[in-house]
């Protein structure tokens, strides 16, 4: 690796990857390269087009690894030559499930990074739905960047309709596991509970009927732990599609997330409510116990009243 680095081609990726770093330096000075600095020179070399396609692949392979950077460096194989599935079943095999790091891929690297591999997977349909569920789960994902490879997945041409259902499934933090192994021979992390917010509305997309998703969610919301995103899903397809449903059951939605404890929660429960149901809501907002929500609704009410 160090006698790559110091090609002429190479030496502004270096200093780049310094740069994204905080430090300084050049290959020739350096000791041995440490796992944060391959990682940065695989997301600069990743996007440094002027590097020939011939020295980026020799060199990107070296920078394959469970970082985020070494993530976008097998993507990058992926699209640019032929990887075996055997290849992409492997490498997220290897990759940590939970909190995102600090660097994780965002939305639109999240996206690459699955259609790549999604790339390598095409002469295998066994076992794409469990290298979706690895990196959709991995450390490597910013909660962004989660969701929105699971929209692209769920709307894609890679998974059947079947696979697309356990997917959802899966993100909603159903008991899924098994389905999925059948076909994955490692094993299935849980899905990160932000999901939750983007698989709600997914699953009405599947073709499951909307009164009936949000009657399970107003009975069984109180049995998450943390309900927070489900409830940010439930209120997202109450804004998309909430006029199709009983004023009644849209009601019971509404109240709630009116009750739940997070102000920020609520707030957005009242704001929809006086949109959908009436601006008495706003009179509801006035007498709640956060002291921002009772200010947004009085800014509302005068805000109103200028108006009229």
């Amino acid at each position: 690796m160090q006698d790559l680095l110091t090609q002429p081609h190479l030496q502004t990726v270096y200093h780049r990857a310094l740069r994204r770093l905080g430090r300084t330096g050049s290959p020739e000075e350096s000791g041995e390269v440490d796992q944060e600095l391959l990682d940065a020179l695989a997301r600069e070399l990743c996007a440094d087009r002027r590097v020939p396609d011939g020295l980026r692949r020799e060199v990107l392979r070296e920078l394959v690894g469970p970082t985020p950077g070494g993530l976008q460096a097998l993507a990058w194989l992926c699209r640019n030559q032929p990887v075996e599935a055997g290849v992409a079943m492997s490498f997220v095999a290897g990759l940590s499930a939970g909190d995102p790091t600090p660097d994780a891929l965002d939305p639109r690297e999240a996206v690459e990074a699955l259609e790549s591999l999604m790339r390598a997977m095409e002469a295998s349909r066994s076992g794409r739905l469990g290298v979706v569920v690895r990196l959709l789960g991995s450390t490597l994902f910013s909660e962004a960047g989660r969701s929105a490879g699971l929209k692209r997945v769920v709307g894609g041409p890679w998974l059947t309709p079947g696979d697309r259902r356990t997917l959802v499934e899966w993100a909603l933090g159903l008991d899924v596991a098994d389905e999925i192994a059948a076909s994955f021979s490692h094993s299935i992390p849980q899905a990160p509970v932000s999901l939750a917010r983007t698989a709600l509305p997914c699953l009405v997309d599947q073709g499951e009927d909307l009164a009936g998703v949000v009657r399970s969610v107003v009975a069984n919301a109180a049995s998450w732990a943390d309900p927070r995103p489900l409830l940010q899903g439930l209120l997202d397809l109450l804004e998309r599609s909430g006029s199709e449903l009983q004023p009644a059951l849209r009601r019971q939605a509404l109240d709630l997330c009116r009750r739940h404890k997070e102000a920020l929660l609520r707030r957005r429960a009242y704001q929809l409510a006086a949109s959908t149901e009436g601006p008495d809501f706003l009179q509801e907002a006035l007498r709640d116990r956060d002291f921002g929500v009772r200010s947004w609704a009085l800014s509302r009410l005068n805000r109103s009243k200028t108006q009229d």
